[in-house]
């Protein structure tokens, strides 16, 4: 997937899942390394931030392609 902050204008993947609670629990944002920061600090409005790495799997089938 995309980054959610800029991946729909340049196609940046998203490396960061940053979510509150467990991810992909209430407020999820998956992020590039530029925008990890801005969504942190988004997603800390609602709750505790969680930060794991995207699917290692993902990046593997979009690189196949």
């Amino acid at each position: 997937m995309d980054c959610d902050y800029c991946g729909l204008a340049t196609g940046i993947p998203a490396r960061w899942e940053v979510s509150t609670g467990y991810p992909g629990d209430g407020m999820t944002r998956y992020v590039c390394e530029l925008h990890r920061g801005p969504a942190e600090r988004h997603v800390a409005q609602v709750g505790p931030v969680t930060v794991v790495p995207t699917n290692s799997d993902y990046f593997a089938r979009r690189a196949a392609v």
